[in-house]
């Protein structure tokens, strides 16, 4: 299970690189340090010499609904 883009707060903190911060400044992931979220595109990419990839995604709110966890749910077989 890896975080998607969608993820509130991911935009925020000391941004390292695309995608990448450190220490979001909000949402769920807040202070927990560094934090990397993935497209579809890396993740095909990261796992293109799989023999098999199964992707999919989950979302859900947390804090009454004022922020947004966004999954993705990788399975493979090398």
């Amino acid at each position: 299970m890896v975080f998607g883009p969608e993820t509130t707060g991911t935009n925020t903190g000391t941004m390292l690189e695309e995608r990448t911060t450190e220490n979001p400044i909000e949402g769920p992931l807040q202070g927990i340090g560094v934090v990397h979220v993935f497209t579809e595109e890396e993740i095909r990419k990261e796992f293109a010499a799989f023999s098999e990839l199964n992707l999919d995604w989950a979302r859900r709110s947390d804090r009454n609904g004022a922020c947004l966890f966004s999954h993705w749910l990788v399975q493979a077989r090398k």
